[in-house]
């Protein structure tokens, strides 16, 4: 009997460790009449039909603010598009009732009230991918207000809600941009995979040229290293 208990023990402890190892992320998941989405304090994530969406440039939003009183179990929220977006792009108000997706163009009141139906882990890499693919479509942007938009966004709801890992993933999607060849095997797995719009978008050289990295790009860059080096 002693045998098995330490058997146990030894097993739910690797458990542990691993679960803890592999810093997957937890999101709750809610549906209603017209969504599915996953929600953590950090960020909402939308579904589709095959999963959550991967390679969308609306797929990804982060958490704003809190009107709600934090001892509720389910509080309401808004959150704000990773790309151009100086205002939350939607509001998630369970508690009233209704989602309203104000960057689809959607009326709140054809929502109907959103049910939790289950929780989910995502892993980090699928996060970071996530990520990389929807910076990549701000990095891309070439009008000059939406450059400034985004640098708001940015500053006021998106990397103030990432961990030093995240930054760094965003700040190396620039380098990923130009054709940066990495020398970390994590990053050079991670742009491998990234697609936009079905096709892969990163491209390594040979003959990198940082100067090459334009203005308003670099200046994106020294925002998130001023962040990274607030964690």
């Amino acid at each position: 009997m002693k045998k098995i208990f330490s058997i146990l023990f030894v097993l739910c402890f690797s458990l542990c460790c691993f679960a803890k190892e592999n810093n997957d992320i937890k999101f709750t998941v809610y549906q209603n009449n017209k969504y599915k989405y996953a929600v953590n304090e950090k960020m909402l994530l939308l579904y589709d039909d095959i999963g959550i969406k991967i390679n969308s440039s609306k797929g990804i939003f982060f958490f704003k603010e809190d009107y709600s009183d934090e001892s509720e179990p389910v509080r309401d929220r808004e959150f704000a598009r990773l790309e151009f977006s100086f205002f939350p792009a939607l509001s998630f108000y369970p508690d009233r009732g209704y989602y309203a997706l104000f960057s689809y163009g959607d009326d709140y009141p054809e929502f109907s009230m959103p049910e939790i139906i289950g929780e989910i882990y995502l892993e980090e890499s699928f996060i970071n991918e996530i990520l990389a693919n929807n910076f990549y479509w701000y990095c891309i942007e070439k009008n000059h207000n939406d450059y400034e938009w985004g640098k708001t966004g940015l500053v006021k709801y998106v990397l103030p809600n990432l961990n030093k890992s995240q930054l760094r993933i965003l700040r190396n999607t620039i380098y990923a941009f130009y054709g940066y060849r990495f020398a970390s095997k994590d990053l050079q797995e991670l742009f491998a995979k990234c697609t936009f719009f079905g096709e892969k978008w990163y491209q390594p050289v040979d003959n990198f040229d940082e100067a090459l990295i334009a203005s308003h790009h670099r200046e994106v860059i020294n925002l998130i290293k001023d962040f990274e080096n607030k964690k």
